[in-house]
């Protein structure tokens, strides 16, 4: 397929009007020029691990949790796995928001050989009040939006839960670079449903073939989008190895600037 997605914004239009008037029908409809770009939030633009591990530092200091602190980073990396692994139960419809919030603690907690649950509620209450107040975002997150806004119609496009993100939004002033924020359990859609994709692209009444949805997920962003019938751009600042076929890889939120 041919894109343009490399020529600047400003040019459009007047690429706009070449493609209608003199390229034939049959080439027309292999161009694409995006007007809408999707964003998931977390592990895209908001980083989540980093912010997860400052909150946990907060956590088990004030609550004096000295068992926890001993096998810090152990806990933390069992709880980032943990929460993979019910948020993808948790999105097929397995499992509750209460049983998700609750499990990712205790199973973290168990493994390092911890097996007192009357901590998880005051663990669990403070963990939640502190980490969607945090603020850091991947390296050039902002720049890149400023420089987006100007040209394309920007959006939102989470599972995570409404009071959550919605904090994560306004704390890092995030709110202020999009026109819509589509979540999950607003909508009754979980991403990689494409009813969701559709649900979003109809309520900004956005064509599938101008819009592009820009994730870290493999899964739920991606492919998802990609069943959807949108373009993508995979966010993969690890370099992780996979097979899925994406329209465009990046390794840093900034690349979009070149690629859009």
């Amino acid at each position: 397929m041919i894109t343009f997605t490399t020529l600047p914004a400003r040019f459009h239009p007047l690429l706009s009007l070449f493609i209608a008037y003199f390229v034939p029908e049959k080439i027309r409809s292999s161009l694409k020029i995006y007007k809408h770009i999707f964003f998931d939030l977390d592990n895209t633009l908001w980083d989540y691990k980093s912010n997860m591990r400052e909150t946990f530092s907060e956590v088990v200091r004030e609550l004096n949790l000295s068992q926890v602190r001993e096998r810090f980073d152990e806990f933390v990396t069992l709880f980032d796995k943990n929460n993979d692994k019910y948020w993808i139960e948790y999105r097929k419809g397995l499992i509750s928001k209460e049983y998700l919030r609750r499990q990712r603690f205790l199973d973290s907690l168990e493994a390092i050989g911890i097996r007192n649950e009357s901590i998880i509620p005051s663990m669990a209450e403070l963990y939640h009040q502190r980490v969607s107040r945090k603020t850091n975002l991947f390296p050039g997150v902002r720049e890149t939006l400023t420089y987006l806004k100007e040209k394309y119609s920007l959006y939102i496009i989470t599972n995570g839960f409404v009071e959550i993100q919605t904090n994560k939004l306004e704390s890092s002033a995030l709110s202020q670079y999009f026109k819509r924020i589509f979540m999950a359990e607003a909508t009754g859609y979980q991403k990689p449903d494409k009813r969701f994709f559709y649900h979003a692209l109809s309520s900004v009444n956005a064509k599938k073939t101008e819009s592009i949805m820009v994730g870290d997920d493999l899964e739920a962003d991606i492919i998802g989008a990609k069943d959807a019938g949108l373009d993508q751009v995979f966010f993969n600042p690890a370099g992780v190895p996979h097979v899925v076929q994406t329209t465009y890889e990046i390794k840093s939120i900034e690349e979009l600037r070149m690629l859009l």
